[in-house]
């Protein structure tokens, strides 16, 4: 399912879901949730106490993956994919293909039977919600929900927009999985402004915090067993912080938070590599898929 618009758009949306799901009578305590956020295009040298201070202050509270390095290609679409379904393949970059591959959204609506209104993605950039759709080949699966907008410097959808439309999900719908993709600093990042860009990253982590206190504050999501992960799809060349696309060490080098909202513990970092594809199955354990 592809979905862009206008907030107007979005109350649309909204209506549709509510009349082909009762969520109020819907419910499998088995399932718990996860909330995944992917701040787009962030290179870990630029991930600081002053660009990201609630990710560094929160990272004693969950596993953090020092050594996350991306085996997929670097840019956007094939981060995306290699994430969520664990498959590394060049796919169109535009959004005019769609995956391959099962990702972990469609597998998890079939092996629990859940309806979209479950399983959600909440992304900045439009063309992301083409990987909702699965070539015929790839087999059956249900469509989850998307809502993935369009990302203007100076107007139209914004982070703050989709975070927005990501708080909403959350409290209608109580999603047991929701992907949500920041996108900005990309975007300031290939237009060549460092100050939006590190302005950008900024805000990701100001939008991830919020997201954190909600999940902690929401009797759905403090009793479940939920999980907030927060990684990169990619980062950015060494040398030159607009681009990103080849082998690089800039590029390859991410990171990722398992954050636990329940049973808060000491943490710890892995310190031994985790490639991105082996990030991806690692999420599809924790629904018990493979």
């Amino acid at each position: 399912m592809r979905w862009s618009g206008t907030a107007t758009q979005l109350i649309v949306l909204f209506i549709l879901c509510l009349s082909s799901c009762h969520k109020s009578y819907y419910d499998d305590p088995s399932v718990s949730p996860l909330i995944i956020v992917v701040w787009d295009g962030v290179r870990l040298s630029d991930i600081s106490r002053s660009t990201a201070p609630w990710l560094m202050s929160v990272k004693s509270q969950g596993i953090w993956y020092k050594n996350l390095w991306s085996d997929s290609y670097t840019y956007t679409m094939a981060g995306y994919l290699t994430l969520l379904s664990g498959n590394i393949y060049a796919v169109n970059n535009e959004g005019k293909e769609p995956s391959p591959f099962p990702l972990i959204l469609h597998k998890l609506m079939k092996k629990f039977n859940l309806p979209c209104q479950k399983v959600w993605m909440v992304t900045t950039k439009a063309k992301i919600c083409k990987l909702l759709e699965v070539r015929k080949e790839a087999g059956n699966f249900p469509s989850p929900c998307g809502s993935c907008g369009y990302f203007k410097i100076y107007g139209a959808f914004s982070d703050f927009q989709t975070f927005k439309m990501a708080v909403n999900v959350l409290q209608e719908f109580t999603p047991y999985l929701l992907v949500v993709g920041f996108a900005e600093a990309d975007i300031y990042a290939h237009i060549g402004d460092s100050t939006g860009y590190i302005s950008a990253i900024r805000q990701y982590d100001r939008l991830t915090a919020r997201i954190w206190n909600l999940l902690n504050k929401h009797d759905f999501y403090s009793s479940r067993g939920t999980v907030l992960l927060v990684t990169t799809d990619h980062g950015r060349h060494s040398w030159d912080f607009k681009d990103h696309g080849d082998s690089c060490s800039g590029c390859k080098h991410m990171f990722a938070l398992w954050l636990p909202v329940e049973n808060q513990y000491t943490g710890y970092v892995v310190y031994d590599t985790v490639l991105l594809s082996e990030l991806s199955r690692e999420i599809h354990e924790f629904y018990g898929l493979n």
